[in-house]
């Protein structure tokens, strides 16, 4: 049987911008490659939001429609419903779509559409001229529970060949932390041919060399600008279970990305904003797209310059600018990440927002993902900032509404 896995699709991603219609472009490439499978697997965040707007829907179910009508030669579902003879598609929320259980989230709306089959904590079997595919599914949910669901779910392979699909950090694979450290290898359990994990942008399909089958598809898209995306193309991966073989074909849709380190040690603000410019604008363009360019800056200096100037010269690509440099009033390399957080953070917090309660929410946000907040108040990103924090005050207020109705965390996020 032949599996196409399609990872972190994020349809709506930067709505109403200049890169509105990558998710959507870069999907539909995906989709039609998936054609030729006879199932094609979903490991999370098929939507950027928890609640897409309505084209972004329309959009959506149009790329669905890519994978074709009722085909005689179908995979067929064994134990769960699905009521067509089309090409099966079976997929996990992600942390983007996550919601309480007493909430309907988009890919949950999806299946009551028919459009797809939606696993949290469960499975279905996949049978085609007398081979058989179990595919097992856990959802999404909060990285501090994530082993714990894990364990009292407690998957089980089947007769067959067998597949997990999750959607979460795993240590080694991407930053973890102490208090939220993610899943580590030891909590998967065994028997799984493959093990496909959502949420990580870059694939790494070097499963051979890990001491079990764990596979990392990526996403279709570029979302944060990181130097690993850089370094690897968007994609979609095929399983063969029969050949026990996994290839990769590459999308041209998605956008270049490049990942640029300049040190700027004594340089003046003038000279800084001439040699960005020089060396974004020197980048070569193979597509009609805009590429993406990171740039670092490193270094000991007291300039100072303008992020909008820099954007506002430069036509030719959509710029993300990190500063790490350091100047005379911040010699002390021995500074924490979280003290760092917290000296950025509040002062361009309490400039741009103003709503009660701001302290305890980012002392969450310190204790949940601290790197990668770090990251984006350095880019001084506050648009993804404040959907950051928005997310993570969601999630304070469903443990509040654990304690208040008297439910475990397993009732609240295990299915």
């Amino acid at each position: 049987m032949k599996l196409a896995v399609v990872s972190d699709t994020h349809f709506g991603f930067k709505w109403n911008s200049e890169r509105n219609e990558d998710s959507f472009q870069n999907a539909r490439e995906a989709f039609k490659k998936a054609k030729k499978a006879d199932a094609v697997l979903l490991p999370g965040d098929i939507f950027d939001s928890k609640t897409p707007n309505q084209e972004v829907f329309s959009e959506a179910f149009k790329i669905f429609k890519l994978l074709g009508d009722d085909r005689d030669d179908a995979a067929r579902i064994k134990n769960y419903r699905w009521k067509n003879n089309k090409t099966p598609v079976i997929a996990i929320h992600g942390t983007h779509e996550r919601r309480s259980n007493e909430y309907v989230n988009p890919i949950e709306l999806l299946e009551e559409a028919g459009v797809l089959i939606h696993l949290h904590n469960d499975y279905v079997t996949l049978e085609k001229e007398g081979e058989r595919v179990n595919i097992f599914g856990m959802s999404g949910v909060p990285e501090r529970y994530a082993s714990e669901i894990l364990k009292n779910w407690s998957p089980t392979p089947r007769k067959g060949i067998n597949v997990l699909m999750l959607h979460q950090s795993i240590e080694n694979f991407v930053y973890t932390d102490k208090i939220n450290k993610g899943l580590s290898l030891s909590d998967i359990p065994d028997g799984f041919d493959y093990i496909i994990d959502g949420h990580i942008h870059w694939k790494n399909l070097d499963f051979e060399s890990r001491e079990m089958p764990l596979v990392f598809p990526g996403s279709t898209i570029t979302t944060q600008v990181r130097k690993k995306e850089a370094e690897e193309e968007k994609g979609i991966i095929f399983i063969d279970t029969e050949k026990r073989d996994i290839s990769f074909e590459p999308l041209k849709s998605p956008r270049d990305v490049f990942h640029l380190e300049i040190d700027v040690s004594e340089m003046e603000g003038r000279e800084i904003v001439d040699e960005l410019i020089e060396q974004v604008e020197d980048i070569s363009l193979e597509k009609d797209k805009k590429p993406l360019v990171r740039v670092v800056l490193k270094g000991k200096t007291e300039a100072s310059f303008s992020n909008k100037e820099i954007r506002e010269k430069i036509d030719s690509a959509i710029i993300k600018i990190g500063d790490n440099t350091e100047g005379i009033q911040d010699t002390d390399k021995s500074i924490d990440t979280g003290k760092k957080v917290n000296e950025l953070g509040f002062r361009y917090i309490s400039r741009d927002f103003s709503f009660n309660g701001i302290r305890e929410i980012f002392e969450k946000l310190c204790e949940e993902e601290t790197k990668s907040v770090l990251e984006r108040f350095e880019e001084k990103n506050l648009e993804e900032l404040k959907d950051f924090m928005e997310k993570i005050n969601e999630e304070k207020n469903e443990e509040k509404d654990v304690k208040k109705d008297g439910k475990t965390v397993l009732d609240y996020f295990g299915g």
